[in-house]
């Protein structure tokens, strides 16, 4: 179920989020600009199922019980249940890439 919403999320995300044209007319992609359009259509997409999407959460390194704790985990976003550190659905770290377009996904 997770990885078919964070689908649908992606497929709603017009493809200027993905390369960005400046005011000097370079085109280029934008990790904040695209995870911006990312979190807005996963909030809308993961509505209706009960569960929270969050920007760079903590959540007492809990998301994976098997990592070492000594490090410092902030993912990009999490979706989980509010209120549970057990029930995350998907932790996801976004990096910008010049060859990544919409259709690998």
């Amino acid at each position: 179920m997770a990885l078919e919403q964070l689908r649908e999320a992606v497929n709603a995300i017009d493809g200027s989020y993905y390369n960005v044209t400046t005011p000097d007319k370079n085109v280029k992609p934008m990790e904040r600009v695209f995870s911006y359009e990312l979190y807005h259509q996963m909030r809308r997409t993961f509505a209706h199922h009960n569960l929270a999407v969050h920007g760079e959460f903590e959540k007492q390194l809990r998301l994976i019980p098997e990592i070492n704790r000594s490090k410092k985990i902030i993912p990009d976003m999490v979706v989980h249940e509010s209120h549970n550190i057990y029930n995350n659905l998907l932790a996801i770290e976004i990096k910008v890439s010049k060859k990544l377009r919409k259709k690998q996904f």
